[in-house]
């Protein structure tokens, strides 16, 4: 019988292996250089705080989410002054054009398309979120409504919202879409439209995400509508001026916290 003494042997390999990792003339390996670690940008948690004043261009449909989006903001950055205006993009392209406290620009693709019409060397944008039409339907579904056909073939006006200013920003030509539109819905057709179906006066009803947000989780369930064939807005942030507080406005938008405040608010960030 033949004896194999390996002791010896694994102990050589182990001893090589050490001193070859500790050996400090060892060449490095430019195509594996090892981990990256991302730090937090300014203005979002956990990154270097920033400071300043600054004023925030959004459109009133953006009214609540803009202003969960600032309060947050100025907890995580205490020396940042912001200033919420929300009116019509259009209004606030001219103010900003005509002299205004340039800052942050948050609006839908077609009027940043606007703007650089008029200013050619605006800077580029960063995507913020998107907004779509969901099915709202009373907490629990009793009406088993999983798609839009659920709610009628066509469903009546009635239970459909898209309001103007969706129609005005859609990303998608009015023949490419495949969801029901009711031209004539009122701008704050959700509000109306959610409140029946919470009081179980509708089994579901189509309305923007914004509509449907954490603010009535208690009371209904939304079902996401596919994005193909949807309204869907997407909303974009320029930062105007080049300050540090205007970057770290956006970054702050972009990052978890910013994104949960829009997921919760009804949008896909």
């Amino acid at each position: 019988m033949i004896r194999r003494c390996w002791g010896p042997v694994l102990l050589a390999v182990l001893v090589v292996g050490v001193v070859a990792c500790s050996n400090p003339d060892a060449p490095i390996n430019e195509d594996s250089p090892g981990p990256t670690v991302t730090l937090p940008s300014p203005g979002a948690a956990g990154g270097p705080t920033v400071s300043g004043s600054l004023t925030v261009y959004a459109p009133p449909e953006l009214t609540a989410v803009g202003t969960r989006l600032v309060r947050g903001f100025m907890k995580q950055n205490p020396q940042a002054d912001v200033n919420l205006v929300n009116e019509a993009p259009r209004l606030s392209m001219f103010r900003i054009l005509g002299g205004a406290p340039g800052g942050v620009f948050i609006s839908d693709a077609q009027s940043i398309s606007d703007f650089g019409a008029y200013d050619h060397n605006l800077p580029s944008s960063t995507r913020l979120a998107r907004e779509a039409l969901v099915l709202a339907v009373p907490k629990g579904n009793p009406g088993g409504v999983k798609t839009v056909d659920d709610l009628g073939k066509p469903p009546g006006p009635d239970m459909i919202c898209t309001p103007p200013y969706m129609l005005a920003a859609s990303q998608s030509s009015p023949t490419d879409l495949t969801v029901p539109i009711n031209e004539k819905a009122a701008a704050d057709c959700g509000n109306t439209l959610v409140d029946e179906v919470a009081a179980k006066k509708l089994a579901g009803a189509l309305v923007p995400g914004s509509f449907a947000g954490y603010l009535r989780g208690n009371r209904i369930d939304r079902i996401r509508v596919p994005l193909t064939g949807n309204l869907v807005v997407t909303y974009s942030a320029i930062p105007i001026e080049g300050s540090e507080v205007a970057t770290g406005f956006i970054n702050f938008a972009r990052s978890d916290a910013g994104k949960k405040m829009f997921e919760d608010s009804g949008y896909e960030a």
